[in-house]
C-alpha cells in the first residue's frame, strides 16, 4: 500500500487523525511527501465527510487550497530549478 493509500484509510479509520486534517492540513501532514494530486485526493476525502453542511465543506475545502496552492508554487520552483541551466542558476 503507498503512503496516500494508507492516509486515506487512516482518515477513514482514525476519526482524531481525520479532525486533525480537516483543522490544519498544513501540520497534520507535514511529514508526508506528498504531490499536489495526492492532496487533493486527500482534500475530496476529508470535505466529503457525511454530515458536513455546506459552510462546513467550504471552509475545509478553502484552508486544503492554501495547501494546494503553496505545494504547487513549491513544485513550479523545484521544476524550473532542475531545468535552469547552470550559468543561469542563482548563485552561480
Amino acid at each position: 500500500m503507498d503512503e496516500v493509500e494508507e492516509l486515506r484509510s487512516r482518515l477513514r479509520d482514525d476519526p482524531e487523525f481525520r479532525r486533525e486534517v480537516a483543522e490544519n492540513p498544513r501540520r497534520s501532514l507535514e511529514p508526508y511527501e506528498l504531490r499536489v494530486e495526492d492532496l487533493r485526493t486527500l482534500a475530496d476525502d476529508v470535505v466529503s465527510e457525511p454530515g458536513l453542511g455546506p459552510v462546513e465543506q467550504r471552509t475545509r475545502r478553502a484552508v486544503f487550497f492554501q495547501l494546494l496552492v503553496d505545494r504547487r508554487h513549491a513544485e513550479a520552483d523545484d521544476t524550473a530549478a532542475e531545468t535552469r541551466p547552470a550559468a543561469e542558476a542563482p548563485g552561480a
